[in-house]
């Protein structure tokens, strides 16, 4: 693990070189690309350290000895891709990783407040739970989100094509489409109060042990039908952990959320970008909840509208007049998701090359 612990130092470290004054910016943007392309790198090329790795190498070999397998047409292309070109998966995973790491290496380095900032953010989560684990979700979601900013430039077309796109790697990325419904200002008062009486009322639901996963199937498509008889059929044999809905990182979300609203939703209200963040966050902290009967869904969800927080907890470093307060409260957050993901959960291995 010491190699996941020294990327988070080397993170750690140009970012509080880039937050000093005296740092050139071309320096700030010269570190922040060349920890994109080292992380690229090693998302690319590592071997089989996630839960999803296996599984992978299985549909690999599923398709190409010509069985059919319920997965998205991004994946069987690439597999086949990788198939011909050089007999292996290698490619699979290489083709993933660069076009997911490049996607949010551009997002980042354009639309967030501080790009090192959200790429140690990044790091600590979503680059673990995403492109070193569920690759599929990975790209979907940063594919998804690059539209979400077309939406929002009036690239309309463009939007809806990306989306598209996204689909064909991770079919929940549909659930982008409520993007052109949202409101575009900020999240006010009324608003707010309508978003803890949902969350008061899921919870209320969970005491009474009535879930809403059950809505996801009367949705008239076929995959999304299976999966939710597959993922039903698992929770009841208890295949499947149940739900958290008191879990320290849901905390941390209702807390960053009343942090947000109290001390940087005002500053940022010009942005619809930012507003739509926000919003995101607070729906992936109740969907947490909805979903609780149906694990997978509440958890894949919630995971999906909680990539915002890459761009939306840099807004922390309002809270205070003094930067170094916001800074130390966002570093302590990396620092606790960090600790979840690597130790806790222990989602990774010991980092190792594909050809080992």
């Amino acid at each position: 693990m010491i190699i996941y612990i020294f990327g988070y130092m080397i993170l750690l470290g140009m970012l509080l070189v880039s937050v000093d004054r005296r740092c050139p910016v071309y320096l700030s943007r010269l570190m922040f690309s060349f920890m994109c392309v080292t992380l690229l790198v090693f998302c690319a090329l590592r071997g089989d350290i996630d839960p999803d790795h296996h599984s992978y190498l299985n549909i690999y070999g599923y398709i190409t000895q010509g069985q059919t397998y319920l997965i998205e047409p991004a994946f069987y292309f690439f597999t086949w891709l990788s198939y011909y070109l050089i007999n292996s998966p290698a490619l699979i995973f290489i083709g993933f990783a660069f076009i997911s790491l490049t996607v949010k290496h551009e997002l980042l380095r354009k639309y967030s407040l501080y790009p090192l900032l959200s790429l140690l953010i990044y790091y600590c989560n979503y680059y673990i739970l995403h492109d070193m684990t569920q690759i599929r979700i990975g790209v979907a979601i940063g594919i998804a989100f690059a539209a979400i900013v077309c939406w929002f430039s009036n690239r309309r077309y463009t939007y809806y094509l990306l989306i598209f796109i996204s689909f064909l790697f991770h079919y929940s990325a549909l659930m982008f489409l409520i993007v052109p419904f949202l409101p575009k200002g900020r999240v006010k008062n009324k608003e707010l109060l309508i978003y803890i009486f949902v969350l008061v009322f899921a919870y209320v639901l969970y005491a009474m042990k009535f879930g809403l996963a059950s809505v996801f199937s009367y949705i008239p498509i076929g995959f999304v039908q299976e999966k939710f008889l597959a993922y039903s059929e698992e929770t009841r044999s208890g295949a499947l952990q149940p739900v958290n809905v008191f879990s320290m990182m849901q905390m941390l979300k209702l807390a960053v959320i009343a942090l947000i609203f109290l001390f940087a939703n005002r500053r940022y209200s010009h942005s619809p970008f930012h507003n739509t963040m926000f919003r995101f966050y607070i729906f992936s902290s109740l969907f947490w909840v909805m979903f609780f009967d149906i694990p997978a869904f509440s958890i894949r969800i919630s995971e999906l509208f909680g990539f915002s927080e890459v761009f939306l907890l840099p807004c922390l470093m309002s809270v205070s007049a003094r930067k170094s307060v916001g800074l130390g409260i966002i570093i302590s957050i990396t620092l606790f998701m960090f600790y979840l993901n690597i130790y806790h959960n222990k989602i990774l291995l010991p980092w190792s090359v594909f050809w080992e």
